[in-house]
This record gives structure tokens, C-alpha cells and sequence, in this order.
């Protein structure tokens, strides 16, 4: 009989799909924003890094060599703390990094941030054309009809010129950054090392790969 190892932080991940995965790490945790950030050099040393001013067992002469070099005296616990990013966040960053496409990555990471999806293009319909959209969509012209052993005769004729909206070049451009953006996510499905994960377990995409059809 084969014994399983016992991992209950394993078994107990929450289910997401790889799009809210990277709704949580972008637009909730903020990770590509808070990864690395902290103070500036000589604000970090006067404020304790490397026995600076405000340090545990930093020296007088220290503080005042520190406090002269910067220009002032900062009084905080930015020694105490650092940036709350949950290490799936960063796991989840890294892995969007390594993704080559250039535009693919950018699709990836600014929907992200904005927890929306590229619009694929509404299906086009017809909607009166040019100016007639400001003038009740009628134009009148008089055109001339001839029947059948009469004379010809000339007859009012009302129209409403149409278009289609939104135009079918503007539907492809739409739908085609729509498929790269999806392929991202296939491959950042692959890259993604969801061993590395201890909140979340990574179910599907989360979006259709052609939502239009």
C-alpha cells in the first residue's frame, strides 16, 4: 500500500482560473508594482539598513554622519516592514515575464491590471450612413422610372443610406488582438510552474477561445 505524503497546504489551494489569477496578482496585490520597490538608497541607510540612523545598535556617530549626508532626519519603521506581496503574486510575475512576444506580454499584463478582457468586436449592423445619422437617416432624390409603352416619369424616391457597424475591418482587427492575447495565456498556462503555488490551484483559462462563434 502506497502512502501519500500529507500536504495540507496543497490540498487545501483555493480553485481560480488563470485569468482571475492574474486579476488577484495585478489589480489586488499589485505585484509588478510593489516587487523591488522600497526607499531610495540613502533613505533606506538612514533609516536603518546597514546600522543606519534609526537602526537597532547603530552608533551616534553613525546617525549623524547618515542625517548629515541626506540632508534630514526621517523618523519611520520602514526598517521594520517591507512590501506585502503574497509569493504567488511574484511567482505569477515572473512566469508573465518570461513570455517573448513583446505585444502578447503587454495584452497580458495591462488587461490584467485592469481586470478586463481585449473586446472581440460586437457582430456588425446596419445604422444609417454619413450625415443621414443627423438628418432622421432619409435623403430624397428624384429619380426617373420607365414603363412599359409610357412615356417616362420622374418620381420623388426616400432612402435611407446604411453602413455597417462597426465596420468588418474594425470586427477582424478586434477579434484577431483578442486570439493573441488568448494565446498569451495558453502559453503563460504552460510556463506558469503551479508547483511553485501555495494559495491557488490554476483551473482552465477562465475565457473562451472564440467567444464570438
Amino acid at each position: 500500500m502506497t502512502i501519500l505524503q500529507n500536504k495540507p497546504h496543497v490540498l487545501a489551494r483555493e480553485s481560480t482560473t488563470l485569468v482571475g489569477l492574474l486579476d488577484w496578482a495585478y489589480r489586488r496585490q499589485c505585484a509588478d508594482a510593489m516587487i523591488g520597490r522600497g526607499l531610495h538608497g540613502l533613505e533606506a541607510g538612514a533609516d536603518g539598513d546597514n546600522g543606519g540612523a534609526f537602526s537597532r545598535g547603530g552608533s551616534n556617530a553613525a546617525t549623524i554622519a547618515m542625517n548629515g549626508q541626506l540632508g534630514c532626519i526621517i523618523r519611520s519603521t520602514g526598517w521594520q516592514q517591507s512590501p506585502d506581496v503574497h509569493p504567488d503574486a511574484i511567482a505569477v510575475v515572473g512566469a508573465v515575464e518570461m513570455l517573448d512576444d513583446g505585444p502578447s506580454r503587454w495584452l497580458v499584463v495591462e488587461h490584467a491590471r485592469r481586470g478586463t478582457s481585449p473586446t472581440w468586436g460586437s457582430e456588425p449592423y446596419f445604422v444609417p450612413s454619413g450625415v443621414y445619422r443627423h438628418d432622421q437617416g432619409v435623403v430624397i432624390r428624384h429619380d426617373e422610372v420607365q414603363h412599359r409603352h409610357k412615356r417616362p416619369q420622374t418620381v420623388e424616391v426616400r432612402a435611407c443610406p446604411v453602413e455597417l457597424h462597426p465596420s468588418p475591418a474594425y470586427v477582424a482587427m478586434c477579434r484577431a488582438e483578442y486570439r493573441r492575447w488568448y494565446l498569451a495565456l495558453e502559453v503563460l498556462a504552460l510556463v506558469l510552474d503551479e508547483r511553485s503555488l501555495t494559495r491557488w490551484r490554476v483551473d482552465g483559462i477562465g475565457a473562451d477561445s472564440e467567444p464570438w462563434k
